[in-house]
């Protein structure tokens, strides 16, 4: 046991002495800068095309609207959630969105029923 550890000692001195850390270094150092610069040009070029498309938005009204609603009409039947072995689809969300919006705006809701209201923004009723 004690002659193992000698042996990796002296081959990570060597290894190192020989260049081999500042190998290391410099591909981690690389890989780095290959990342983040995909990271940055991933971002630029979705943000881009979002703004190009002309449904840029931002806010929590695009993130619990515009989405829901964009997915419901370009992939209707694609799963949007899974929970206790029941999928609920973009176009059935957007659907029952559109129903909660409107039993929302409505005067006074039905008996028995729970309704959240918030302040009234133009995005949060059904168009």
């Amino acid at each position: 046991m004690e002659t193992a550890i000698v042996v990796v000692g002296v081959i990570t001195i060597i290894y190192t002495y020989l260049g081999g850390m500042k190998a290391v270094i410099w591909t981690d150092l690389i890989q780095f800068i290959i990342k983040i610069a995909g990271a940055v040009l991933a971002c630029v070029l979705g943000l881009a095309a979002t703004v190009l498309s002309g449904e840029f938005r931002v806010g929590w009204e695009y993130l619990l609207i515009d989405i829901p609603r964009v997915h419901g009409r370009d992939r209707p039947d694609k799963v949007c959630v899974s929970f206790d072995g029941r999928d609920l689809t973009y176009g059935e969300m957007d659907r029952r969105s559109d129903r909660v919006a409107r039993a929302a705006s409505e005067p006074s809701p039905p008996r028995h029923s729970a309704v959240l209201r918030s302040s009234r923004s133009p995005g949060c009723t059904s168009r």
